[in-house]
């Protein structure tokens, strides 16, 4: 939410007052030990810089379901990881967000238990995405562009 100050100015005898708007960071970032009850809070702060853009609540709605699967996977996949750590970035482009979901170690295949390993799937039907795996860690990108008002 955007928040207002108001600075009081006097200069001989005359006021002046100057009305200052700060307004929301256009970029998110938050950085999350690696566990599951963890995602709670992504999921909150991410609603929250959504609705203080105005992104359409259905696009806000796929956003956070696909960013939050991504950062179920980055909490437990990754094999010997550098740090305990997943990073979330979000930004906007042109009638776009893009979230990069962040992690520090190798990948873990998942195995077969029935219902599982849909993730990237689920992730893909609400996302443009995008995956990056390296000896650093693994990089998924989330695009979704943004419905018309």
């Amino acid at each position: 939410m955007a928040a207002q100050r108001l600075v009081l100015c006097g200069r001989a005898g005359d006021m002046a007052r100057v009305a200052l708007e700060v307004t929301e960071p256009r970029e998110f970032e938050l950085r999350l030990p690696s566990e599951a009850g963890r995602l709670i809070v992504l999921r909150r702060r991410l609603e929250d810089f959504l609705s203080a853009h105005q992104v359409p609540d259905d696009d806000a709605f796929d956003l956070v379901m696909a960013v939050s699967e991504a950062a179920a996977n980055a909490v437990e996949h990754p094999v010997d990881p550098a740090e305990p750590w997943i990073t979330v970035t979000a930004s906007f482009q042109p009638e776009a967000v893009l979230v990069t979901v962040r992690d520090t170690g190798g990948w873990r295949p998942s195995g077969d238990a029935g219902f599982r390993g849909r993730g990237l799937a689920l992730i893909g039907a609400l996302t443009e995405l995008s995956v990056h795996r390296s000896a650093e860690g693994t990089e998924v990108v989330l695009r979704r562009p943004l419905s018309r008002s």
